[in-house]
């Protein structure tokens, strides 16, 4: 049996059943489980770092003390999206298209 996520046997924490509420995807978040192993994160407008780091935790069976880190990365990896979001749109005016769900840059190892 394959680890979630990581090599297609068995849906990961990004694939798994979700309400699809329309809601905006605004940052997809790597999380290295191990040297070989990864999931994402993928954090929708209105989202809680801390509700998506305890669901990722539980999800992949990882220790509480993990959860505030990862709750962190989660939070800080939003607030620079959102003051880049910010500072292009005080660059090229408010009528510039939505950009592409960010790729934060991976957590560190849940070891």
């Amino acid at each position: 049996m394959g680890v979630p996520g990581t090599d297609g046997s068995e849906a990961g924490f990004a694939e798994r059943p979700a309400v699809e509420d329309g809601r905006r995807v605004l940052l997809k978040v790597t999380v290295e489980l191990s040297a070989t192993t990864s999931d994402t994160i993928v954090v929708r407008q209105g989202d809680s770092s801390a509700d998506l780091a305890k669901a990722f935790a539980a999800f992949h069976g990882l220790q509480e003390m993990l959860i505030p880190p990862l709750a962190s990365h989660i939070q800080g990896s939003l607030d620079r999206l959102v003051s880049a979001e910010r500072s292009r749109d005080r660059a090229v005016g408010s009528t510039a298209p939505a950009p592409a769900p960010a790729e934060a840059p991976p957590a560190p190892a849940a070891a």
